[in-house]
């Protein structure tokens, strides 16, 4: 098994420099503009970029009202399959200890519609419509139990 990504001090440090940054920005659908807008899965994509965790993504078209009108998740699917991300996630159990970059999938009507990420002081942050980026308590109850999976990134396979 390929080690994790977020496996030593200097990545934490600019996984926590990025996730920082974003904190107050706005809730702006499909935007990605640190203190002007974005939405829950631009940011997770844009603090993993920026970290070089993985390359910048040409995300597919989404709407925010998708998981009012099915369970089929769009979320899981664009991460597993994605050939720019291919193999790069292992789900966790999700009884196990989240570590810093771990990604939450999180139930948002009828489906995960929804992503945070761990930073390394035991909250989420995720950005959420009327609030913008915030961190929540990984130990909140309201949020912890809408947690549907937990996926860690590996580190990229030597090319």
């Amino acid at each position: 098994m390929r080690p994790y990504f977020f496996n030593n001090p200097g990545r934490v440090r600019s996984l926590k420099f990025e996730q920082d940054r974003w904190i107050g920005t706005p809730f702006y659908p499909r935007a990605c503009a640190v203190g002007v807008g974005v939405d829950c899965v631009r940011l997770q994509a844009e603090i993993l970029a920026n970290t070089g965790a993985i390359p910048r993504l040409e995300l597919p078209a989404y709407t925010l009202d998708h998981a009012k009108h099915t369970t089929r998740s769009q979320l899981l699917v664009f991460l597993l399959t994605a050939p720019e991300l291919e193999n790069r996630f292992t789900l966790v159990p999700l009884g196990a200890p989240r570590i810093p970059g771990d990604l939450l999938g999180l139930l948002s009507g009828m489906t995960d519609h929804h992503l945070a990420s761990v930073d390394q002081w035991g909250n989420a942050v995720h950005a959420i419509e009327e609030h913008g980026v915030i961190r929540t308590r990984l130990d909140d109850p309201k949020f912890s139990r809408r947690i549907c999976y937990v996926l860690r990134l590996n580190e990229s396979p030597q090319k």
